[in-house]
């Protein structure tokens, strides 16, 4: 599994996609995680699952999340499509967003309380949304990735067993958060020092 914290900014303008961020992948911004290709396998079972759990209560008003199921969704499994991993772009000279799926189809992830899990395949159209007033708290949620067994995607970041996961000691955890969170630096412009160099000596080694 993998994990990432992040919360709802108040209203305000977006910033733009950082260095090396692959196109349309803001937070506030329509996108996938994953392709089809990586998250449904051959036998139609999913190969990945993106977990969202709120820790505060989630309105329609302090930073929801937005989907857009799979049956409304014709690039869902098309994975050549050019929409497929580029369901919104913005205009770099004009900031204009253009989407590329049917806006009728979207569906607030909302009210949801504290605790609450919701689960979608990794090619699912999702983005967050900004609170739309200053008396509204941000949320604030966790973030995981589930894989089956043997699945692997990125080189450098294995999975954690459940079992590894348990074994964990306090420094190895919050290492673990540290990497997490630099992980976001594209998008969120997080400096060198944002994370202490040392807690990534606790950075447990997973074996393949």
């Amino acid at each position: 599994q993998r994990t990432g914290l992040n919360g709802a900014g108040a209203a305000e303008e977006e910033e733009e996609d950082g260095p090396g961020a692959p196109p349309g992948s803001n937070f506030g911004h329509p996108h996938r995680d994953f392709t089809c290709l990586d998250s449904i396998g051959a036998d139609g079972e999913p190969r990945l699952l993106s977990t969202w759990v709120p820790l505060t209560p989630v309105t329609a008003d302090n930073g929801c999340m937005l989907v857009v199921p799979r049956a409304l969704d014709r690039h869902f499994d098309k994975r050549w499509a050019y929409a497929h991993m580029r369901p919104a772009t913005r205009g770099e000279a004009d900031g204009v967003t253009e989407v590329r799926f049917d806006l009728q189809a979207v569906r607030a992830v909302a009210p949801l309380r504290p605790g609450s899990v919701v689960a979608w395949h990794g090619n699912l159209i999702h983005w967050g949304t900004c609170c739309t007033a200053a008396d509204h708290a941000p949320r604030v949620s966790v973030g995981f990735n589930f894989f089956r067994r043997g699945v692997r995607l990125q080189s450098g970041a294995p999975n954690l067993t459940q079992e590894r996961a348990r074994a964990l000691n306090l420094q190895q955890r919050l290492a673990i958060i540290s990497r997490s969170l630099l992980a976001y630096s594209p998008w969120f412009k997080l400096g060198a020092t944002t994370v202490p160099p040392g807690l990534f000596r606790h950075v447990p080694s997973v074996p393949d």
